[in-house]
């Protein structure tokens, strides 16, 4: 989330506002990073109960009177979904993934074994504030492999909550950029129309809460979910001709899901 300048905030102008906006961005990337840490757990322990329940079945095959199938214990062993994590530094919908794989079988030998792996196609949510999410039916077993999941499920609740919070986290970010770009703006605007006595020579373009909250948008991508609700609200209730007069695109107020009361 870089920026290609530094806020500049006239603390005259807006007392406070200096300690507020400075650290969001370090505040933002903190949670994210650890959302990573926590994410990195959850597959450490998701591992270390499938391996020890894999061990555990090893043990009983090893010494059971009355043993499976070699076809079936071996079903029975191999883990069938696994985590797929990707989150880079910073909150970015390219840059995080809390998924699963599913994988079909193991091919080579020694060393050089792989496992042949399938992405499981996530059921999408009709809200674009919620992340897509997976359905318990998505998850399915082979008889002999049943045992897994009870497990998979439960991690995946896990997973589930941090995924949510990844998402939100993106928005925040999203937000942040449009503020500080508005800020940006706003604040030089009053440094250039300040005398050295710190007088006010003329009127900001940005007293035009209108051009303000078009510059919102446009900061986020034309995401009006992305912005503050004051500004979507009033992005909803202006009239088309005058949106377009902003450069907004009036189609944008159809994907707001917000209240508008």
């Amino acid at each position: 989330m870089a920026r290609s300048r530094s806020i500049k905030i006239i603390e005259q102008a807006a007392p406070g506002l200096k300690n507020l906006v400075l650290p969001m961005e370090a505040m933002i990337n903190e949670h994210w990073n650890g959302i990573f840490d926590q994410v990195e757990d959850i597959k450490v322990r998701y591992w270390e109960e499938m391996k020890k329940n894999v061990e555990e079945r090893k043990f009983k095959q090893n010494n059971s009177v009355v043993k499976l199938p070699t076809e079936a214990f071996l079903k029975s062993t191999f883990i069938v979904y696994r985590p797929s994590f990707r989150m880079g530094k910073k909150p970015s919908g390219d840059s995080v993934r809390l998924a699963w794989v599913k994988a079909s079988h193991v091919f080579g030998t020694g060393t050089s074994k792989k496992v042949a792996t399938t992405h499981i196609q996530m059921n999408a949510t009709q809200s674009n504030l919620m992340p897509s999410f997976y359905h318990p039916s998505k998850f399915k077993f082979p008889v002999e492999a049943e045992w897994q999941k009870e497990i998979v499920l439960r991690y995946e609740q896990e997973i589930a909550y941090y995924r949510v919070l990844t998402w939100k986290l993106m928005i925040a970010a999203k937000e942040y950029m449009a503020i500080s770009q508005v800020l940006n703006k706003s604040f030089d605007n009053l440094e250039e129309v300040q005398d050295p006595n710190g007088t006010p020579q003329n009127q900001s373009d940005n007293s035009d809460p209108l051009m303000v909250a078009s510059e919102a948008l446009k900061a986020a991508d034309d995401d009006i979910n992305a912005i503050s609700a004051e500004f979507a609200k009033l992005l909803v209730d202006t009239e088309p001709d005058l949106l377009e007069a902003y450069g907004v695109d009036p189609d944008v107020r159809h994907m707001y899901m917000g209240s508008t009361n």
